[in-house]
């Protein structure tokens, strides 16, 4: 079934036209949305036949969605290359469509139905600020607002993409404070051992992978290979919600800054 997937209530700056809806396809046939309706507040769509969207794709149905340069009260200007015409470029490789909409920033509710009456609806009650969008975290889950959350994509939003709340199937992670150094204040020229709790955040079993060590001897926040400290400690299967935790011994001169980063195979 298609599901409601992203809204942007909140448009960037004091926009006025720049609100959407993400509509998402899970399924792997493209989708006819012929007689379906969306109703946002009194304004209703009802769409005409031959409205597509594709397999494992998006549908964009925005506000306003091209206006004539230098205009920018589109969303074509804003999350495409402005040019007046959506279609015309690589990030504008999905379908979008302008329909009646009105969102409230604060709070609001939105449906999708089908001709048979089966419907999807997502009510928010906060605003989830200038520019950011509320992302369904699992499109096979409910329309509760328990799986719908804040976008956390630095740009506020991600339109034709998958969403930036959404658990991969192969997701590992290491937060600042699964980052620990023993001894706490090394001695110069000390060797100190640096532990590194790795998590699966993702939905499946982890695969296999590599975590590396760098020391940024340059210090200018590029990672090359002559900084790799030693050899690669190596990741197992890792179950879901999961530790692992990997603990490696260095020797570095003073003033030198260590990095941690994993790489995927």
């Amino acid at each position: 079934r298609v599901v409601l997937n992203e809204i942007l209530a909140n448009e960037p700056g004091s926009r006025v036209k720049l609100e959407w809806v993400e509509l998402f396809n899970p399924d792997t046939s493209a989708i006819d949305l012929g007689g379906w309706t969306f109703i946002s507040k009194s304004d209703t769509t009802i769409f005409p036949a031959g409205t597509l969207i594709p397999e494992k794709n998006y549908l964009i149905l925005a506000r306003k969605l091209v206006s004539v340069p230098p205009d920018p009260e589109s969303f074509e200007y804003h999350w495409g290359n402005g040019s007046g015409i959506w279609g015309d470029y690589p990030e504008e490789s999905y379908p979008a469509i302008e329909v009646k909409l009105s969102l409230n920033n604060s709070s609001g509710t939105v449906t999708f139905i089908d001709p048979q009456q089966n419907s999807s609806s997502f009510s928010w009650n906060k605003d989830a600020g200038d520019g950011v969008s509320w992302e369904r975290i699992s499109p096979s889950g409910t329309d509760s607002i328990s799986n719908w959350g804040f976008c956390v994509y630095s740009k506020g939003s991600t339109p034709g993409k998958v969403n930036s709340v959404t658990l991969a199937d192969n997701d590992l992670s290491i937060s600042p404070q699964n980052l620990s150094i023993e001894p706490q204040s090394p001695e110069e020229n000390d060797f100190f051992r640096l532990k590194v709790k790795v998590t699966n955040t993702g939905i499946s079993i982890s695969k296999e992978n590599l975590l590396y060590f760098f020391c940024d001897y340059e210090l200018d926040g590029v990672l090359e290979g002559n900084e790799s400290l030693g050899s690669p400690e190596y990741i197992p299967l890792i179950p879901v919600n999961q530790d692992f935790i990997i603990s490696g011994a260095f020797f570095l001169e003073v003033g030198l800054q260590v990095i941690c980063t994993d790489r995927r195979r």
